[in-house]
């Protein structure tokens, strides 16, 4: 499997550990580590932005090619 080019920023500082983001990823390439969700399976990622827009601290960021986002806008 190829892992898909962009990036993926967790904000530990924003991050309240919900674990929101590791329960929607179709994938399970997220987990919620010492209170912090963290992408432990990066090549498990598909960068296709569920995460990023279920978290309501605003805490993944997620840009670059294979992204869903539109980066027009």
């Amino acid at each position: 499997m190829v892992e898909p080019k962009g990036t993926r920023q967790f904000d530990t500082g924003r991050c309240i550990g919900c674990g929101v983001c590791a329960d929607v990823c179709p994938n399970e390439a997220i987990e919620v580590i010492n209170g912090v969700a963290a992408l432990t399976h990066p090549e498990k990622c598909e960068i296709c932005g569920i995460c990023e827009e279920i978290c309501e601290q605003g805490a993944i960021k997620i840009s670059g090619e294979g992204s869903d986002k539109d980066e027009t806008k």
